[in-house]
């Protein structure tokens, strides 16, 4: 943490510094003007307020109040910057676990319960949100008693030294026997990151309004407040168990100390009454002793900073697995205007980690540059992944995949993933304004309002957006002020136009996931009648579970198993009589002639998903 705080703001931490050694100046100055005013006092009274006689009393007066005075005006000002530096290492540690958690170009990571878990912990997300920047002004609080306790032991040692150092020795012996407590704590918080993740999961669920109705309808609550209870107590078990093993053992070593203090009395007060030490000392060195003790004093505090400070060891791990999973350096540049001629997957294996089937086994498959292709099959077939290795969120385990003949390990993968616009089938809704949701398509590009309206029109959402209560600027988020909730054909009809708004701006391989799972019947209608116009141009790989869309493709492939099984056109699968042609059929007299009659079309191109 010492190392961390100049980093982020040398200002800040030079008041944050500069407020400790106020902390502690302020206590032990009142420790030595308290003794002399109260030294002063006799001399005062016998004088009958004579001027002369008062003056040692008046001065140290005087500096009580000044040290008062700056109790007051300097030391507000110094723990609001304290508090500024704490804002500004908790931004450090969200940047650093953001650029950590982004900086792969793959995504198998988060795919890894491992990762979560240390992601859950640098993020303070199982320490109660105890981060290292929360901790910044207990820290000071903290180390400023600590070292005022110290002052004050030294303090001690003019009177006798074995008492000086044994009152100091003994309090940091238990602060090192609490210290250990508290790691083991921590650590068995972590240990148990992935309950706590998963009983936050539970309490949200609980709490959130996206699960509300199912939560009522289906009389979840108690459910879910039964499985956080157990999922929780089975975490923090060994945390507790960690607390009251510490707490009874120093109830046992917290008596050395306390019969040391009471020795420091005795003797205090016996050279006291034997004239041996004046009144002022007499109330300095209590005073000392009562402070002393405190290096050893355990508040929960102590616990916050042990949690937070834990955070940055994960943080730590978290970038070390970053920087292991950073791809080598590209050799190879990524051609402009790539791909030219063809996308290949050549003889491609690719296991999901801890499984034993493969998902891809040899698969050989060609991807023709300006032309569309879909690619079709069972659930598991592995289409979803085909798309993960093409955005190269995931890179295969044999064989390879080229654009142009050049193999795509060998390009730096965030040019190639510029080079993508993709619709994924789980794509995200951001909680963000209605143009903000298209421009992040591009964001360096962000300004392009024509562009944003342009990709909107073409995906048939402009109608959608301008009934919005503020426009484009409307937040869709209807937990915030003015916002507005979007249907799910909605949000998927932003998704592709995010997805256009990326093409306009040089993507050139388009990837469309499921594009018409959350669409009705009419609006899938209109989708592909304007398909052409859509991926004009663009290399483009269409997945999908509808054959109203895969039949407009140029080239349709079908894959079970991790293989291509069959390839063609629509019309010459159909006329093969093959899986295609099963699976056409089977959505085809499934479609109603109502819903054709509706549509103006024919039940044979209007298919609704089976």
């Amino acid at each position: 943490m010492l190392r961390l705080l100049p980093r982020v703001h040398r200002g800040l931490t030079a008041a944050a510094a500069l407020n400790l050694v106020v902390a502690v100046g302020i206590p032990t100055a009142f420790i030595v003007a308290g003794g002399r005013f109260v030294g002063a006092l006799p001399a005062a009274v016998r004088s009958g307020g004579d001027p002369a006689g008062s003056s040692r009393l008046w001065s140290a007066l005087v500096v009580l109040a000044v040290v008062y005075a700056c109790q007051q005006l300097v030391v507000p000002v110094l723990d609001t910057a304290t508090q500024a530096l704490a804002r500004r290492v908790d931004e450090h540690v969200l940047l650093r676990v953001m650029a950590a958690v982004g900086g792969p170009s793959s995504t198998a990571h988060l795919e890894e319960s491992g990762t979560l878990d240390v992601i859950a912990q640098a993020t303070g997300a199982t320490t109660n949100g105890e981060t290292p920047g929360v901790v910044v002004p207990p820290m000071v609080a903290t180390w400023s008693s600590r070292l005022v306790s110290l002052v004050s032991g030294l303090i001690l040692l003019r009177f006798h030294w074995w008492i000086g150092v044994a009152l100091i020795a003994a309090p940091v012996a238990m602060l090192g026997v609490w210290q250990r407590f508290y790691r083991e704590a921590t650590r068995a918080i972590f240990l148990g990151s992935t309950e706590l993740r998963r009983s936050a999961y539970l309490r949200m669920l609980g709490v959130a309004a996206a699960p509300a109705k199912e939560v009522r309808v289906f009389g979840l609550g108690g459910w879910l407040g039964e499985r956080f209870h157990d999922t929780w107590t089975t975490a923090m078990t060994p945390v507790f168990a960690a607390w009251r093993s510490g707490r009874m053992f120093m109830v046992v070593i917290a008596a050395v100390p306390g019969t040391l203090m009471t020795v420091a009395f005795v003797l205090i007060a016996r050279d006291g009454v034997a004239g041996r030490l004046s009144l002022a000392e007499v109330t300095v060195y209590a005073t000392a002793v009562r402070q002393v003790v405190f290096i050893g004093g355990i508040s929960d505090l102590d616990r916050r900073i042990h949690a937070g400070l834990a955070c940055l060891g994960a943080l730590g791990d978290l970038e070390a697995a970053s920087a292991a999973t950073q791809p080598s350096i590209a050799v190879r540049v990524l051609p402009a205007g790539a791909p030219v001629h063809r996308i290949r997957f050549e003889s491609m294996g690719f296991t999901y980690p801890g499984r034993s089937a493969p998902v891809f086994q040899g698969l050989d498959l060609e991807l023709e540059a300006g032309r569309s292709t879909a690619v079709v099959g069972v659930n598991g077939a592995g289409k979803t992944t085909l798309v993960k290795l093409l955005c190269r969120l995931r890179d295969p385990d044999s064989g390879r995949i080229t654009v142009d003949d050049i193999d795509l390990a060998d390009i730096d993968p965030v040019t190639w993933q510029r080079n993508v616009a993709a619709i994924f089938q789980d794509f995200a809704r951001y909680n963000l304004s209605a143009h903000d949701n298209i421009a992040l398509g591009r964001p360096e590009y962000a300004d392009d309002r024509d562009g944003v309206v342009a990709a909107a029109t073409r995906a048939g959402i402009t109608e959608t957006i301008d009934a919005l209560a503020e426009g484009w600027e409307t937040p869709l988020d209807r937990q915030r002020t003015g916002g507005a909730e979007l249907s799910g054909g909605q949000w998927q009809r932003l998704a592709i136009a995010r997805a256009l708004f990326a093409t306009a701006h040089g993507a050139r391989v388009l990837i469309l996931d499921e594009p018409a799972a959350n669409l009705d019947v009419r609006t899938e209608a209109d989708l592909y009648d304007r398909f052409l116009e859509l991926t004009g141009g663009l290399t483009t790989l269409v997945i999908s579970h509808r054959f109203s869309t895969v039949r407009r493709a140029d080239t349709i492939i079908v894959i079970d198993a991790g293989r291509v099984v069959e390839q063609g056109s629509h019309a010459e699968l159909v006329a093969a009589g093959g899986r295609y042609a099963e699976m056409f059929d089977l959505q085809a007299r499934r479609f109603t002639e109502g819903y054709a009659d509706e549509l103006g079309v024919d039940s044979e191109e209007a298919v609704t998903d089976a």
